[in-house]
């Protein structure tokens, strides 16, 4: 048998002696406390097992003749009595959980007060995920929140009774969060690849499904450059060659399955075009207020000067001073405080001279 504590159970026993009984509790062979000293001798008896009892598997109960104590019994086998207990099941250690997902915590219990759920990183408290759970239901819905919670192996659960904080339990082992089982490593910040060619995106992940790749620029939505590959780590990619120059590309990668497993590239890379000759696009918006794109490109790397006149030809500002790779490039003017007018920008690219001019309206 196995009794809990704070329950009431009872005592059974056959008897060839008159008079009453005194019933007696032993833990290891060894007086534990005298639960009657004398009762009815009727064969049975009720017992509230104390809170207090101390849980064990080593009981015995030991009936005797009040008037005879030479006249007793023992039970043949010893029971155990139970305490009041918690125990946690899922996560119990070795579990990888993705951040922002949704999962079960599950636990058991012989308790009937709700229990608070906790959750601890490298051994100490993180956060509470639950102030008061249901402790019928054994199990909690946790929705994983997508911030404040960092990736690590080193987390475990803490579940105890809202009544008695000594009541509790943690995992067994670690359990892991983590953002995403998709790692970009090429390209992947700095890397310069050429519209027209052909180059290979790779990445680490630990999934089985298909992945999705696309292409990003300045955090939007540029094309999808692949809507199912196989997770194989490695996709050779032929860059259009329409592409548009730009530094500030990224690829993504997620799961074909779940959208919330993916990963960006760490840093902005570039793709290059190169034009067959040196141009000077119309700046766009124009006329603009207050600010503008002005793009031209260079079929060769080289110094690059663009400067920007008032309608008289004098200088107000340079834009751009330095060695610039071939291909497509753009540049930002943006300037509030000049009146409404025309003006001027000019670039000078080697031999190249151009100048366009642009309308500032306010």
């Amino acid at each position: 048998e196995a009794w809990l504590v704070g329950s009431r159970q009872t005592i059974a026993w056959i008897a060839d002696f008159p008079g009453n009984a005194s019933i007696d509790l032993f833990k290891s062979d060894t007086l534990y406390t005298i639960i009657e000293f004398s009762t009815g001798n009727d064969g049975s008896r009720n017992w509230d097992l104390p809170d207090s009892t101390t849980p064990g598997s080593d009981y015995k109960i030991k009936i005797s003749s009040v008037d005879d104590p030479g006249v007793f019994d023992f039970s043949d086998n010893n029971f155990t009595i139970v305490g009041f207990k918690i125990t946690v099941t899922t996560p119990n250690g070795g579990e990888e959980w993705l951040i922002g997902d949704k999962r079960d915590i599950t636990w058991s219990d012989n308790i009937d007060e709700n229990v608070k759920i906790d959750l601890y990183k490298g051994g100490i408290f993180h956060s509470t995920i639950a102030l008061s759970s249901s402790g019928a239901d054994e199990v909690e819905r946790w929705d994983i929140p997508l911030s404040g919670i960092p990736q690590g192996e080193d987390y475990r659960i803490r579940i105890e009774s809202v009544d008695d904080s000594t009541l509790f339990d943690f995992s067994d082992g670690n359990f892991t969060l983590f953002l995403s089982k998709i790692t970009i490593t090429s390209p992947n910040g700095s890397e310069i690849w050429q519209a027209g060619t052909r180059n290979t995106i790779t990445w680490t992940d630990i999934i089985d499904e298909n992945v999705q790749i696309d292409l990003y620029r300045s955090d939007t939505l540029y094309s999808p450059i692949s809507p199912s590959t196989g997770s194989d780590g490695a996709f050779t990619w032929n860059i259009p060659a329409q592409t548009e120059a730009g530094f500030d590309y990224k690829i993504m990668i997620k799961s074909a399955t779940n959208d919330i497993i993916f990963d960006f590239s760490d840093a902005n890379f570039t793709i290059k075009t190169v034009p067959d000759d040196f141009i000077l696009s119309q700046n766009y918006p124009n006329p603009f207020n207050p600010s503008t794109t002005i793009r031209y490109g260079i079929p060769e790397d080289g110094r690059v000067l663009l400067e920007v006149f008032d309608i008289t030809g004098q200088k107000l500002f340079t834009l751009v001073d330095k060695e610039q790779i071939s291909g497509f490039h753009e540049v930002q003017f943006e300037n509030s405080v000049l009146p409404s007018g025309v003006y001027l920008y000019r670039i000078v690219a080697g031999k190249f001279v151009d100048f366009k001019k642009m309308i500032l309206s306010k």
